[in-house]
């Protein structure tokens, strides 16, 4: 989805509402561990006992994430 003004990530991430847990260290290549030592970073929805994370705020962290070189 293309917002103008805001930073464009080059490889656009699915458009799903939520992903697991598993999925968002997949799409961000963390491992489980580092993943919930940040939880702080991502909006957590709670479905039953599954524990997921909003779109908005993975394409959030990758924004956020300081630039190579």
């Amino acid at each position: 989805m293309y917002h103008p003004g805001k930073a464009q990530l080059l490889s656009p991430i699915p458009e799903r509402r939520l992903y697991s847990v598993r999925e968002t260290c997949q799409l961000l290549n963390l491992s489980p561990a580092s993943f919930w030592r940040r939880t702080e970073e991502f909006d957590l929805r709670k479905i039953g006992r599954r524990t997921f994370v909003t779109n908005e705020s993975v394409e959030r962290f990758l924004v956020s994430l300081p630039k190579a070189g």
